[in-house]
């Protein structure tokens, strides 16, 4: 029993004369059988948005169970099922197809591939991803076929290390975004994917949006873009909670104040012009101020006993039952564990919950979906679109915030041995004496004096550095390190997602940490070490000499304005009817301090791709480039905004009144080529039988907003689906669902 208003049924073949046993597992009481959902409710589906064109049809259905009744079953697991396959090994010689999909498998692999043995271990589903559309697509299935088996496969870690490091508090967002073992950089690109139980939920903004508003703008686009039942069955899930007036007067009035004159003003100047103001759900459960667990989407699949999850597991082919051979009825994935190690598992259906990108590499790479094109120059197929938004980040300090300059003689005399020559560093008098060493970009960052030898080597050598920020011992000083950081900060591509801030840095000193800390977002400012040796750093030596450093300070009257950003995670937002473009207002730890992103919405460029090849890399994905459309759509939503600002008395170093064109905003410090919302991949090719799109690859339009609640929708759907495959009544679709997978469903 997983849940107190649930009835479960399971049909269990329990031996080979083929009797059903329908099995009551679980009973609970009238009242709640009336709130439940009932299965038939959700397989018998006429229903254009689901859009697998392989449904068991109820003749099709009869004809398999007639085929499955001559399988041997080992009594000993539900998750058993016999192959009828009855050639040496399950071995056939292989046609055509067959070698091109198994051409990179060893021969010992190819023997597992088709063993009988090998194949009675199997389950119903197979999950590949752990993000909220795998997640929710396997809540889907189990809260209603308790009967069915479901193998989750993620790449990244279990929940538990996320937890171990406090991440499960929301209030370590910021700390949670940067942490390496969370996300995965793709090198030579601005691409940024989740890895983990959780996905990108476990490191992205906290904003969960669920709004009508967004659902019905993508509605718009027709039949197949209505979403809302699934973002509202996903809200359900959740139990995501939003912040109160009372919440904001419980830290403080002044907290209180400041947020109701930001809504008042934001209302009062751009309601009459048809933009909304969003009060947004976050990420969070809840609804004590002074205790704000973050929603964990991997603790929604606890105390299911027929799902199985395999963390440090990665898919690197999926595999159709045609090229098993005839006499199979599974799929099958081959994997990588982290050891490196390899198996074959094999699944009757298989949902692809990757992430948009990742999904689509594998059905296009694995012959399960068929390539939208190819490129003239070497004809090398892709797939696509890649629809996603871009945005600039600009931050606006508070009325009464001022920059306090002050200089810090340091002589190179009072930089004591032990922390540089003992240590095998060099000691420069000036930035200026750094510059012959090195092409590439240079920044300081100041840190407690290292003592340790190993650390010093290992980001001498550009290494990745795995910890925390170093803390000091107390009576360790302060030094300004210098660090060779190559091109990272001057390129958007193949660089800096945000755009070249060099100018931004020089103008503060080269001092890279106070950059992160008083310009950048919230999720800059934790583990800066971290991300300067992601960023390709190599520590050089320390500036310490005789000159003067001059060093900035903010300072900032606090009974004035409080965004309680320490409290309180950003979620409001501005809309405009007709969703072109979004803005969000979040905080980034300080009390003074509104970061705010103008975003592309629904009007997004769609010229990107995926390109065969066995990683995410720049020769694989063309993200979208930014288009007039788009550049017109985010400066609207910048200077609106910018007006509600300065009307309260905030400002920004940057002068948006000078971004004219697309080359000057994408110039400007903030710019962002993606925000991440990678989606609609597979809408304009259709999977092989048994495969499934079950996250954003799957969406037939463009998404309007952030993408972590779509996704989940998308799960829904994906879970319905396969729901269908398990019924024993079958599901039978529309015509209107023909219809619409001749125009690109999956």
């Amino acid at each position: 029993q997983q849940g107190k208003n649930t009835v479960y049924y399971s049909t269990m073949r329990v031996s080979s004369s083929s009797v059903v046993l329908l099995s009551l597992l679980s009973t609970v009481s009238a009242a709640n059988n009336e709130k439940k959902k009932p299965l038939s409710k959700i397989c018998t589906l006429d229903d254009p948005r689901l859009l697998n064109p392989w449904a068991v049809l109820p003749d099709e259905h009869r004809r398999r169970e007639q085929e499955q009744q001559q399988t041997p079953v080992s009594s000993s697991s539900s998750r058993f099922r016999g192959s009828n396959n009855n050639n040496d090994n399950g071995r056939k010689d292989l046609d055509a197809s067959q070698r091109r999909q198994l051409q990179d498998f060893e021969e010992e692999e190819v023997e597992a591939l088709f063993s009988s043995e090998k194949q009675l271990e199997s389950w119903d589903v197979i999950i590949v991803g752990a993000g909220p559309g795998g997640i929710a697509a396997a809540k889907t299935i189990l809260d209603n076929n308790l009967g069915a088996s479901v193998l989750m496969l993620e790449r990244g870690p279990p929940l538990s290390e996320y937890i171990a490091k406090g991440y499960d508090d929301a209030l370590m967002s910021g700390a949670a975004t940067a942490d390496p073992q969370f996300r995965e950089d793709v090198e030579g690109t601005p691409i940024v994917v989740g890895t983990g139980v959780g996905g990108g939920t476990l490191h992205f903004g906290m904003q969960f949006i669920d709004q009508d508003g967004v659902a019905d703008a993508s509605a718009r686009q027709g039949a197949t873009a209505n979403v809302k039942e699934e973002v509202a069955m996903f809200a359900e899930m959740t139990g995501a909670t939003s912040y109160t007036d009372e919440d904001y007067f419980t830290i403080s009035d002044i907290v209180g104040k400041t947020y109701l004159d930001l809504m008042d003003e934001i209302n009062g100047t751009l309601s009459s012009e048809g933009i909304d103001l969003y009060r947004n759900k976050v990420y969070k459960t809840g609804t004590d101020i002074n205790d704000q667990p973050r929603l964990l989407l991997g603790q929604l699949l606890e105390n299911y006993a027929n799902l199985e999850i395999r963390t440090g597991v990665t898919v690197t082919k999926v595999i159709t039952k045609e090229s098993i051979g005839p006499n199979t009825n599974f799929n099958a994935v081959r994997i990588e564990r982290d050891g490196g190690d390899s198996d074959i598992l094999y699944g009757s259906h298989i949902v692809l919950a990757a992430g948009a990108l990742n999904s689509a590499r594998l059905a296009l790479n694995d012959g399960i979906a068929t390539p939208t094109g190819t490129t003239e120059e070497d004809a090398t197929p892709y797939i696509g679109p890649v629809w996603d938004h871009q945005g600039l980040v600009l931050t606006y300090f508070a009325p009464g915030t001022t920059f306090v300059s002050s200089d810090n003689a340091t002589s190179g005399s009072d930089i004591s041995p032990e922390y540089s020559t003992d240590l095998g560093l060099q000691v420069f008098a000036d930035i200026e004496e750094v510059f012959p060493e090195t092409d590439g970009f240079v920044a300081l960052l100041s840190l407690p004096a290292l003592t340790s030898q190993e650390d010093v080597d290992i980001l001498k050598a550009g290494e990745t550095w795995a910890g925390a920020d170093p803390v000091g011992d107390g009576d360790a000083p302060m030094l300004s390190y210098v660090f060779d950081l190559g091109d990272f900060f001057t390129t958007s591509a193949g660089g800096h997602p945000g755009g070249d801030i060099t100018s931004v840095v020089v103008e503060n000193g080269y001092e890279l940490g106070f950059v992160l800390d008083t310009l950048a977002p919230e999720t800059h400012k934790s583990n800066k070490l971290g991300r300067v040796m992601r960023a390709g750093g190599r520590l050089i030596g320390i500036v310490g000499g005789s000159s003067t450093n001059s060093t900035t300070s903010i300072e900032f009257d606090y009974s004035t304005v409080d965004v309680a950003g320490e409290s309180i995670l950003g979620h409001l937002q501005t809309r405009p009817d007709h969703h072109r473009w979004q803005y969000y207002y979040t905080t980034a730890g300080e009390s003074n301090m509104l970061i705010t992103v103008s975003t592309t919405g629904e009007l997004i460029e769609d010229d990107g791709r995926v390109y065969a090849g066995r990683a995410l890399g720049p020769d694989t994905v063309d993200l979208p480039t930014l288009q007039q459309a788009g550049f017109e759509a985010i400066m609207e939503g910048i200077m609106k905004n910018h007006e509600v600002l300065t009307n309260l008395g905030y400002f920004t170093q940057v002068d948006v009144e000078a971004i004219t064109d697309i080359e000057t905003l994408v110039n400007t410090p903030g710019y962002l080529p993606t925000t991440y919302h990678y989606h609609g991949t597979l809408s304009a090719t259709r999977l092989a039988p048994g495969f499934y799109a079950g996250d954003l690859s799957r969406m037939t339009f463009k998404w309007a907003g952030s993408t972590s609640v779509a996704a989940a929708a998308m799960g829904i759907q994906a879970g319905k689906e396969v729901l269908c495959q398990l019924s024993r009544n079958g599901c039978r679709l529309s015509s209107n669902t023909a219809v619409s997978f001749q125009r690109g469903g999956k």
